[in-house]
């Protein structure tokens, strides 16, 4: 199958955050499509993104920005996905593509179905710093990154086709994945540290010795917490959204935390050891995108 060729197509992106404006960003710079349009509820965000020339217009109407997209893009947290999607799936054009960057997916795409919306494929860029909305635009931010691609059962495959060109031009990979299960795996290596993360920062700073602790902070407690830094709106929906994997996943590490503990009550040195070079052995072998 041929490369498609979108120069002579119209991009939308509903939500100008850090991932919606670093998408406007790198589509620009790729020069990837003949407009990019942006709407933001931020008027002063949008008003921003149209002076850097990420997006054409501003537009003050979704409605309209919705009509004139051959595709659409929601990059907002996942339950104002969800909320949108009636008036998404009422002013879309009928040949328009529907994408959204949610971090979850199952929830997204039962809404999908019920609104029986024909064109539509979820897509997640595993990227993004704890940096939010205009701080957080970058054209770079994608590259060598990973996308997931999670279509419905009536996705069409010449928009497959599409999605997969914009995510290979802008230098990403793409990794395809049912609904569940990239729920699952995100609920494993991304919503259950973001939850450990926070989990830490209010432990240790329970008692009110606020002030030694600040004084002695290392480079692991730094490196441990840095993701208690995202979007507070965000992650809320993301754990509400998949709460069932992430309880599942809370159960067994605290499974884990428990055999550790034991350890150290019986100075079990030998099931320590273990358990320390097992896990170090694992981590020196990932790879990072």
């Amino acid at each position: 199958m041929s490369r498609p060729d979108l120069r002579d197509k119209t991009a939308a992106i509903i939500g100008l955050g850090q991932i919606g404006g670093s998408l406007a960003l790198a589509f620009r710079n790729e020069k990837l499509f003949k407009k990019i349009y942006g709407y933001d509820l931020d008027r002063n965000t949008l008003k921003i993104a149209a002076s850097r020339g990420l997006v054409d217009g501003p537009f003050s109407s979704l409605e309209k920005v919705l009509g004139e997209a051959d595709l659409v893009i929601l990059s907002i947290p996942v339950r104002q996905i969800i909320s949108i999607l009636p008036k998404v799936a009422k002013h879309l054009k009928p040949t328009a593509l529907l994408c959204e960057t949610g971090s979850t997916k199952l929830e997204i795409l039962r809404a999908v179905m019920r609104l029986k919306i024909k064109n539509y494929l979820g897509i997640h860029p595993v990227a993004g710093t704890e940096k939010e909305r205009i701080k957080g635009w970058n054209a770079d931010l994608f590259k060598n990154r990973i996308f997931t691609i999670t279509p419905a059962s009536n996705s069409p495959q010449e928009g497959g086709a599409i999605v997969r060109t914009i995510i290979n031009q802008i230098g990403a990979k793409v990794v395809p994945l049912s609904a569940e299960r990239h729920d699952l795996i995100f609920s494993k290596t991304s919503h259950l540290p973001y939850l450990l993360a926070i989990g830490l920062i209010n432990s240790v700073f329970a008692s009110g010795d606020r002030s030694a602790s600040r004084n002695l902070l290392g480079g692991a407690f730094r490196d441990a917490t840095r993701v208690g830094l995202s979007s507070p709106v965000v992650m809320q929906d993301i754990l509400i959204s998949n709460r069932k994997n992430i309880i599942r996943q809370i159960s067994l590490f605290s499974s884990q935390l428990q055999k550790y503990q034991e350890y150290l009550k019986e100075c079990n040195e030998t099931g320590l050891s273990q358990t320390i070079l097992k896990a170090r052995k694992i981590r020196s072998a990932l790879k990072f995108s």
